[in-house]
């Protein structure tokens, strides 16, 4: 039985991000989940990026510091979580703006910078996505 998957592949700098589907095997799945672990597994291919025990969040995972205090050396990402009905009361679109270091004994921070989110179409998301890049850049990317 084959399945069908979303596979997001990052190239270097401020390229862009191609995603592209493909089919593999469960028993290939199976193998994946037992070389990267369970919870990376479902992190990378199954969009849950905590365990379901685990999804709240903690005060103290979260410190506060001023933005002088973030440091230079690193990369910025940018997710988009899509949702894509414009009602009310249904979820919204959520656009965030990460910065990732790696410190002197090698334990990864992340910097949270700056999000977004609304009831946004498919178009009006790319704009916001795109108007995110360019305050990272500093510069136009259109």
């Amino acid at each position: 039985m084959k399945t069908t998957l979303s596979l997001i592949c990052l190239l270097s700098g401020w390229t862009v991000v191609l995603i592209f589907l493909c089919s593999i095997l469960k028993r290939k799945l199976a193998q994946i989940e037992e070389r990267v672990g369970p919870y990376m597994f479902s992190c990378l291919y199954l969009n849950k990026p905590i365990d379901a025990s685990k999804r709240k969040f903690q005060k103290d995972w979260l410190v506060w510091v001023d933005k002088k205090e973030v440091p230079e050396v690193g990369y910025t990402s940018i997710a988009v979580d899509p949702a894509i009905s414009e009602k009310d009361d249904a979820c919204e679109t959520a656009i965030t703006q990460v910065f990732h270091h790696i410190d002197e004994s090698k334990r990864p921070h992340m910097y949270w910078m700056r999000d977004m989110h609304g009831h946004y179409n498919p178009f009006e998301t790319g704009n916001q996505h795109a108007w995110m890049a360019e305050q990272v850049l500093g510069r136009s990317i259109s």
